[in-house]
């Protein structure tokens, strides 16, 4: 259990933004904050060992409610933690520094985790580039499956969340020892302890994707516009954009790779990839067999016919 600074203020939001060399972006990140609508906030920030002028551009604002902490490099998950120890909100509102959240933000996930008695809530987002421009709506399936499939699948965007202080100390906070995904991790842990979570299905911010930043590296599109837009528009399922920028990418084999993904679907891919790690060919195309057996499995005929796959 981390140690809070001190009892929970209720009503106060404490937004957390941890910041790493983002002098490009966190002036507006932040000035997004502060035009929230929603007045009675702090805003807590972990400079985590930035080389550029990150510090000096938060310092700039002189606003009284902003709390910056500078440390050396330690990476993103201590820095939360950090973060969460020093926060005096009964909520804690997740921000990133390269992000920008509409003035409404804090103001309809308060009223929503009010009105549903909920412990987590996120909200949905568009997808922006390095320049600001729009890349595609982000993909949300729905608040049911969304929680039902978290030991498979994050589809709880990190810096959309809004949470209850105390239960997430109470949890420990995040898991330092997940290098990628300490956010999925934490959700786990709460659901387990029966934590509620809530989807405002609201755009409610702009998520920014560049070559740096984490969620592309964890995505794999730190590589080219192209194929970072591309991978955006098939989660996003946006039919237009996949197919324009898909063209723009020069890779005939990453081609069709994506290809696939698109018409037969991520996760149908996910779970046969599951499954062959786990069961081997043989048994998955028995199990494939038993539940359609009208398929014929033209590559294999010669050795199903060889086998006993009732």
């Amino acid at each position: 259990m981390i140690a809070p600074l001190c009892p929970a203020k209720p009503g106060l939001v404490s937004v957390l933004m941890p910041v790493r060399n983002a002098e490009r972006y966190v002036r507006e990140a932040l000035s997004s904050v502060i035009a929230q609508t929603y007045a009675d906030i702090e805003i807590i920030i972990v400079d985590d060992g930035s080389s550029d002028a990150s510090a000096e551009i938060v310092r700039s604002f002189g606003d009284a409610r902003i709390k910056l902490f500078c440390r050396s490099h330690q990476g993103i998950t201590k820095s939360l933690n950090f973060g969460l120890s020093q926060c005096a909100g009964e909520f804690v509102c997740r921000m990133d520094a390269d992000d920008i959240c509409f003035p409404d933000r804090i103001a309809r996930q308060i009223e929503v985790i009010r009105r549903r008695g909920a412990d987590v809530v996120w909200c949905t987002a568009d997808f922006i580039d390095e320049n600001g421009d729009m890349i595609c709506r982000r993909y949300q399936p729905s608040e049911h499956f969304t929680v039902r499939m978290l030991h498979h699948r994050n589809h709880i965007m990190h810096p959309g969340v809004l949470m209850c202080r105390d239960i997430v100390l109470k949890a420990g906070g995040y898991d330092e020892s997940v290098v990628n995904g300490q956010d999925q991790a934490l959700w786990l842990t709460l659901r387990a302890r029966g934590a509620a979570f809530a989807l405002l299905k609201e755009k409610l911010m702009l998520q920014r994707f560049h070559a740096g930043n984490i969620t592309s590296l964890r995505f794999g599109m730190q590589g080219d516009a192209a194929r970072r837009n591309t991978v955006l528009s098939l989660k996003s399922r946006d039919t237009e954009r996949f197919f324009y920028y898909l063209r723009q990418v020069g890779d005939r084999g990453w081609q069709v790779r994506h290809l696939l993904r698109w018409f037969i679907g991520e996760d149908t891919i996910f779970w046969l990839r599951t499954m062959l790690r786990t069961l081997g060919i043989e048994s998955l195309l028995r199990a494939l067999r038993l539940v359609s057996p009208q398929v014929s499995y033209a590559p294999f005929r010669e050795k199903r016919d060889k086998k006993d796959w009732r």
